[in-house]
């Protein structure tokens, strides 16, 4: 009988959501939450298309289960017997703790087998009678709900005063030895509990396992997925900023033009204005001039008997003659009328043009800002997880584990990998660029030999596009598991070495782009997991 700790269970965790009570025959909906069966049966009666109470899930699939009862649906989901089990020893620790033999006793041990609880002295003698001295005694005091459930025996389904011995797999039951007698003769693959019980545990033990790996896998997802949100979070408060500051540049602008158009419009009016006032001046006293002599000639005209009014007549007649009598200004006045001012119309809209186009540079494919996921194209020793950001070695030791982004990297962008797993029979560690499309690129058993299409850089060796250099990055060798390391392009088109976020040096100049981040799985690292594209540092 197993008797291993059983995780620890709260009282809230023994409820059903619908019927607030402790479970009864609690069945698994397919999200894995627990509802007794009536109360399943009464949730879908209510509402057929119903989904989990507590996560919102589908509970039915409409046209998986077309045509069956509500009844029978609950009875094909399976039923959590642990929870029952939790349940039944909850319910058994919840009563009164008084001896079952003596009046007003309070008890102290409790039976595993029968649920009885007794005073120490009848304790003492339940132990000691012929029927009972193989049934287990504990105390209550330190008995706990999962430690009682844990510990009883399996009993017969019909007697459930017998301990099960045997296991009826036609009919899927415990049995006692009476009932493998009296009604399954004729089951052709009885066995022992024992042994069944045996495969059932190493079958949960398996299931445990798978789940557990999907749940770390999930929660290494899930926590880069966060990154990825913190990523965002923090791009968009950039571009924000960026976004403020270029319209406070274009602002800044807009009102230097204002001013500067303006100062240019009254100054340009200011010096019309000059010039027109000039030539008034000058027409005011050529009018002054015309209207003095007027007067007097007409004066004149008023005293025709006056004996030297022909001589004034005549001299008179010389002055009007030289009088200017037109309304011409000078050769230089001769624009003087006021210029036609106004806003290059055609320059205001191809502005107003530019601004409505202007909008945000995509840094990746999608509306997403860059990450780091590798190509379905990789080697075929390796297999890929965690939405493509995980890759790991099948078998250690050959080749075939060569991996490479599935978008081609973008200048001042760093992007890295964290190393899972290593091989301490290894030590050298291989990534670098290669300047084919992983579309298109045949891929080779490993690039440690010379590519015209990859530059790859490690500790013991240095390939530039087909040609070996003598550089080593001997920083390579102290990669462990739980270290970065990452490239980097800058807008220059050199290539930047990172390890644990510290820049290491500049592997070469003059990268061509294109270019896809590679990394060789052929030696030291056997599992490694694409972090989040991140700003150089």
């Amino acid at each position: 009988m197993a008797t291993e700790a059983v995780t620890t269970v709260e009282p809230s965790d023994m409820e059903c959501t619908v019927c607030h009570e402790h479970f009864t025959l609690p069945r698994i909906l397919p999200c894995g939450h627990l509802l007794c069966r009536h109360c399943l049966v009464t949730w879908l009666n209510a509402q057929p298309e119903a989904n989990c109470p507590l996560c919102r899930c589908e509970i039915v699939d409409p046209k998986q289960h077309k045509g069956k009862s509500f009844e029978d649906i609950a009875d094909g989901f399976p039923c959590d017997f642990a929870m029952a089990a939790l349940v039944e020893a909850d319910r058994v620790l919840s009563k009164q703790h008084e001896c079952c033999v003596c009046v007003d006793k309070a008890a102290v041990d409790v039976c595993i087998n029968c649920s009885d609880m007794f005073c120490a002295s009848c304790s003492h003698v339940h132990s000691k009678q012929s029927a009972t001295k193989r049934h287990t005694i504990e105390s209550l005091s330190s008995l706990t709900a999962e430690t009682l459930a844990a510990k009883r025996p399996a009993t017969c389904q019909v007697h459930d005063d017998e301990v099960s011995k045997l296991y009826c797999p036609t009919h899927g039951v415990s049995i006692c030895l009476f009932c493998a007698t009296a009604d399954h003769r004729q089951c052709p693959d009885v066995t022992k509990l024992e042994s069944k019980m045996a495969e059932a545990r190493s079958a949960l033990a398996d299931l445990a396992a798978i789940l557990s790996r999907g749940e770390r896998e999930l929660e290494q997802a899930i926590a880069g997925l966060d990154k990825d949100l913190q990523e965002i979070d923090k791009r968009t408060q950039a571009t924000v900023a960026e976004v403020e500051a270029a319209c406070d540049r274009l602002e800044k602008s807009v009102k230097e033009c204002r001013r500067r158009l303006s100062e240019l419009t009254l100054s340009t009016s200011c010096d019309v204005k000059d010039k027109v006032i000039q030539g008034k001046t000058i027409l005011v006293q050529r009018k002054g001039k015309v209207t003095t002599h007027r007067v007097i000639v007409q004066r004149a005209e008023g005293f025709p008997t006056l004996g030297s009014l022909a001589n004034m007549a005549s001299q008179m007649g010389t002055r009007v003659h030289d009088l200017d009598l037109t309304s011409n200004l000078p050769p230089e006045f001769k624009d003087i009328s006021m210029v036609n001012l106004t806003i290059d119309s055609q320059a205001v809209s191809r502005i107003v043009q530019e601004l409505s186009t202007l909008g945000l540079v995509r840094l990746s494919r999608g509306d997403q800002v860059p990450m780091l996921r590798f190509h379905d194209n990789h080697g075929k020793n390796l297999t890929l997880s965690n939405d493509d950001r995980t890759a790991e070695l099948i078998e250690n030791h050959i080749t075939y584990g060569v991996v490479m982004s599935r978008d081609p990297m973008m200048s001042g962008m760093l992007y890295q990998v964290q190393i899972n797993e290593i091989d301490i029979d290894y030590t050298d560690t291989y990534l670098g660029v290669v300047t084919m499309s992983p579309d298109t690129l045949t891929l080779p058993d490993t690039f440690t030999d010379p590519h015209p299409a990859a530059l790859c850089v490690g500790s013991d060796r240095f390939l530039v596009f087909g040609d070996t250099k003598g550089e080593e990055w001997s920083v390579l060798d102290e990669l462990a598991a739980g270290s970065k390391v990452g490239l980097a392009v800058d807008t220059d088109r050199s290539l930047h070495l990172y390890v644990d976020g510290k820049h290491q040096g500049v592997v070469a100049p003059d990268i061509p782009t294109p270019c896809y981040f590679m990394f060789d799985m052929n030696s030291r690292c056997t599992k490694v997991t694409a972090l989040p594209v991140t700003s150089v540092p």
